[in-house]
């Protein structure tokens, strides 16, 4: 088999994304919590000052801890430690803005931020880690499927729940958010629509393709049961089943009997 028969007989909108699950994971979860942040929607008793540094440093922050939750060896054990990590750095990041705010006084005064930092920084830490979870939880799932159509399905999940949340987060507006801080906000709900959209364009058109296969609609290609003596674990996967996608000749009569090269498990 041949990549460029792949290539050519399985159309761009039905093969595998280029998108690794990891980067837009990454890029989703970072550009939530940066908008969070940026956004205000942090115990600020820094009167909004450092407001776009927290943005910035939770952003960073997102995507690190999505990039570490994804080593985990399942989806759960990656939801799991987005949770705690996102946590964990919730209650370093209060306690660095408060050396920034108030410098430290001796040991003393290191204690007291340390001692603020857990309830001030470890609550909206794991408030933040809940969307992060989500998306690292169906990255996770995608990367150890393997599907083209997992690998879309991830996409939609993370543009979701960045849309979502970033709503969500929209509601305080009513009690003085600022102009900016809403088109922050608005514009990570944007960017997570759009992603969203983009991913369930491509499992809807993939699964039309495959139904049209299965008709025999399509030319040059037809799906069958996968066999056991199969030798098929190669091939690039588009959906969750095991059936074999073939190029089958054009050779008139004698199409059934032709010699079918595999492409694809659909």
């Amino acid at each position: 088999m041949e990549p460029v028969e792949t290539a050519a007989f399985v159309p761009h909108h039905v093969r595998a994304s280029r998108i690794a699950p990891e980067t837009v994971a990454m890029t989703t979860a970072g550009a939530l919590a940066a908008a969070m942040g940026a956004g205000g929607l942090y115990p600020q008793l820094d009167d909004g000052k450092l407001r776009w540094l927290v943005g910035a440093l939770a952003g960073a922050l997102a995507a690190f801890v999505v990039r570490t939750a994804l080593r985990g060896r399942t989806s759960d054990h990656a939801a799991l430690r987005a949770l705690g990590l996102s946590a964990a750095l919730g209650v370093l990041l209060a306690f660095t803005c408060g050396v920034v705010l108030y410098g430290g006084h001796g040991a003393e005064g290191f204690l007291m931020l340390a001692l603020f930092a857990f309830p001030f920084g470890g609550i909206p830490g794991t408030v933040y880690g809940v969307p992060l979870l989500v998306i690292a939880a169906t990255a996770r799932t995608a990367q150890l499927v393997g599907a083209a159509d997992a690998v879309a399905r991830a996409r939609r999940t993370a543009g979701l729940v960045t849309a979502f949340a970033s709503v969500l987060a929209l509601l305080p507006a009513v009690y003085g958010m600022k102009g900016l801080d809403v088109a922050v906000l608005l514009g990570a709900a944007i960017l997570g629509c759009a992603i969203a959209i983009e991913a369930q364009v491509e499992v809807v058109r993939r699964a039309a393709w495959v139904q049209r296969v299965r008709r025999g609609d399509e030319p040059f290609v037809a799906v069958r049961p996968r066999r056991p003596a199969d030798v098929v674990d190669d091939l690039p996967r588009l959906t969750g089943d095991d059936d074999v996608l073939e190029l089958v000749p054009d050779v008139g009569a004698y199409r059934a009997n032709a010699a079918r090269t595999p492409l694809a498990l659909v």
